[in-house]
């Protein structure tokens, strides 16, 4: 189980360790259309 805060919102989510966090964001909280540019910045953080 992983805490993720996206938008001010906390979310815990239960996923394997090697799902990407694009799909986490697209599949597990819902988050419209999230980009594959747009998870290359925030990974860099």
């Amino acid at each position: 189980m992983i805490s993720l805060t996206v938008n001010h919102q906390r979310h815990e989510v239960d996923v394997p360790d090697e799902m990407p966090l694009l799909w986490v964001l697209r599949d597990e909280i819902g988050l419209k259309s999230p980009s594959e540019k747009w998870l290359s910045d925030i990974s860099r953080l």
